[in-house]
């Protein structure tokens, strides 16, 4: 699913006190997508689009989980525009 350099890191997942390695994955310079291996558990999430600036949490994506062998898609997440502190347009609640 992906395929690329990596960069790789070991860290401790806050909510269970347990290793996670987490692999992220890049083509040409731009960010692919991640892999993730914590408490046996594997996870890829490859990006609707390569990345070249990282926005926390707004990226398309899919993920996919690995079980017994077999990697099942998981879920897809898209994002929407969102505008803060932007005047309401009012034709909106007519």
């Amino acid at each position: 699913m992906l395929k690329g350099e990596q960069v790789t890191l070991t860290t401790i997942l806050p909510s269970t006190g347990e290793p996670v390695k987490v692999s992220f994955v890049f083509q040409s310079g731009k960010l692919i997508g991640t892999h993730a291996l914590a408490d046996g558990h594997e996870v890829v999430t490859v990006f609707d689009a390569p990345v070249s600036s990282f926005v926390a949490g707004a990226i398309d994506n899919t993920s996919y989980i690995r079980e017994q062998g077999v990697w099942t898609k998981m879920s897809h997440i898209h994002f929407e525009e969102s505008k803060f502190n932007q005047p309401i347009d009012e034709t909106l609640f007519d």
